[in-house]
């Protein structure tokens, strides 16, 4: 429930509703967002539940924002519409919604394209997310609608406040904003800050917000999907069935599986089928399949 009876440090029975906490922490960090950019806020919407109540928290807080979303290539040609149809209907409100395009050392890329030069993605290397999803905001302060119910791996290294830095090891996060902004005296040098609103929130809670406000959401939702995102990721159980559903997409991970074997002779798959099937994990590819890794290469054994 957004509305639940916590028992406050002095002891005291009372109520707490997530929905204003989040409100409350968007609000608080305006200052720090536009001591970053003019424009405040930098609203990352993905498409999903998640974002959509973001969006929608960021537009009834009345903080100075603008919204963005990245376009990967390889989404859902329903979300795809969904989110040209969000862009009209922000915009009709005064905001800035800016879809962007991927680039790959500053050219115009793709997922497809990319695949030449560094294989299918997995869950082990999930370059597609940095290329194609996580880029933006630099230098700005960032909103997005991670969650801890969403992995075991957001719970533990996910809060509310965070400094992105390019070292891992740099980043800081903390769930309190007072030791935020102290933190941020001495933080080493980073690309970007980011509020994360509803990190606390459960899924239930997140549908109890979408039909409390009567939101539009994704309809990819209503046809059995519980997370909306790229065709064919990896992470997902159903990317095997999302590709049955979206044959074009399947044709296009198979024509450049073929110019990814075409140009290199480190591996063991014996055509593109092999080694979709494996992609899939319909079929192992053999015992061993050498997968090309940032230094070098690897063995992943199947």
């Amino acid at each position: 429930m957004l509305q639940e009876y916590i028992i406050s440090d002095s002891g005291k029975q009372v109520v707490r509703d997530k929905e204003q906490d989040a409100i409350n922490a968007i609000k608080s960090m305006e200052d720090i967002a536009l001591s970053k950019h003019p424009d405040g806020y930098y609203v990352c919407d993905s498409g999903g539940k998640d974002s959509l109540v973001l969006c929608d928290l960021f537009l009834r807080s009345g903080v100075k924002c603008d919204f963005h979303h990245n376009f990967t290539t390889c989404d859902h040609p329903i979300t795809n519409k969904y989110v040209r149809a969000r862009k009209m209907e922000i915009e009709v409100l005064g905001y800035s919604y800016e879809i962007h395009f991927p680039t790959y050392k500053g050219e115009p890329t793709s997922m497809f394209k990319l695949i030449p030069l560094k294989g299918l993605p997995t869950q082990l290397r999930r370059w597609c997310c940095e290329i194609l999803k996580e880029y933006g905001g630099i230098g700005r302060m960032i909103a997005t609608g991670v969650r801890w119910a969403e992995s075991v791996k957001r719970k533990n290294n996910r809060a509310q406040y965070e400094a992105i830095t390019p070292k891992i090891n740099d980043k800081v996060f903390l769930n309190n904003d007072n030791d935020f902004r102290r933190a941020l005296e001495v933080c080493p040098t980073y690309n970007k800050l980011a509020l994360n609103p509803i990190i606390n929130w459960t899924d239930e809670e997140v549908w109890e917000y979408i039909r409390k406000y009567e939101l539009k959401y994704n309809p990819l939702y209503d046809m059995g999907y519980k997370r909306v995102g790229c065709v064919g990721c990896p992470l997902t159980s159903h990317n095997k069935q999302d590709l049955e559903d979206n044959p074009k997409f399947y044709d296009a991970y198979y024509k450049f599986c073929e110019k990814y074997l075409e140009t290199r002779s480190d591996h063991y798959f014996k055509n593109a089928k092999e080694m979709m099937d494996w992609w899939l994990r319909i079929t192992p590819a053999s015992p061993c399949v050498r997968l090309h890794g940032r230094k070098g290469f690897y063995h992943q054994e199947l």
